[in-house]
């Protein structure tokens, strides 16, 4: 679970902060309140293959940036099923990517989607 704060909502799109740097993606939940802290989880829905959005990198700081309506994201590598499932951790979230491969050794990736392919689930404790 990450920790964020609505900057700015509109057409059911935030821009948020968070400890991990700056995003924008669809919210899933009743409205927020602008400057707001939020509990949230981040679904990524769609498919990676290595070498176009998705590389193995040597930076191990887990961040999350926005460049050109895309999200970039730097996370650690858990693990990697046998059924194309690669396991990151991105701060607090563990997050399952559909992926074209195994990657090769290393322990963390950068990767890249649309905006609309991240989406944030808040969580009501």
């Amino acid at each position: 679970m990450t920790n964020i704060t609505i900057t700015e909502f509109e057409n059911q799109r935030v821009e948020f902060t968070s400890r991990l740097g700056n995003g924008i993606a669809l919210w899933k939940g009743n409205e927020p309140q602008i400057g707001s802290h939020y509990p949230v989880e981040l679904d990524i829905d769609d498919y990676f293959e290595w070498g176009i959005n998705i590389t193995l990198t040597k930076e191990e700081i887990p961040n999350i940036s926005i460049i050109d309506n895309k999200l970039f994201f730097i996370a650690k590598i858990i693990s990697y099923e046998s059924d194309g499932i690669l396991v990151i951790s991105l701060d607090d979230d563990v997050i399952f990517l559909d992926v074209s491969m195994a990657p090769n050794q290393g322990k963390y990736v950068s990767f890249s989607t649309l905006i609309d392919n991240v989406s944030l689930y808040p969580v009501e404790f």
